[in-house]
């Protein structure tokens, strides 16, 4: 079993696909917590990518994020509906 976050720039014509690949971050099993420090500030697109064990893979969609210069500390993702799913 396996879970990450894969963060996709916002497509150019604001559509509801995704743009250009951002980043991504791997999700700690225990407790839910990813990181990442390569991400430049921008609009991102969001989706959670996990595997259930036997071969089953589901993309979610998740929420847009703005990454200030700063950068983001404690985000919560919530996970929406499945983008895809198989086996």
């Amino acid at each position: 079993r396996w879970c990450w976050v894969g963060f996709h720039k916002m497509p150019k014509d604001g559509g509801d696909g995704i743009g250009d690949w951002g980043d991504s971050a791997g999700v700690d099993q225990e407790n839910g917590n990813f990181s990442t420090d390569d991400m430049e500030p921008g609009s991102y697109r969001v989706r959670i990518h996990a595997n259930f064990g036997d071969n089953e893979y589901a993309e979610y969609h998740c929420q847009d994020v703005e990454v200030p210069p700063q950068g983001l500390d404690n985000l919560v993702l919530r996970i929406g509906a499945p983008v895809s799913q198989g086996r």
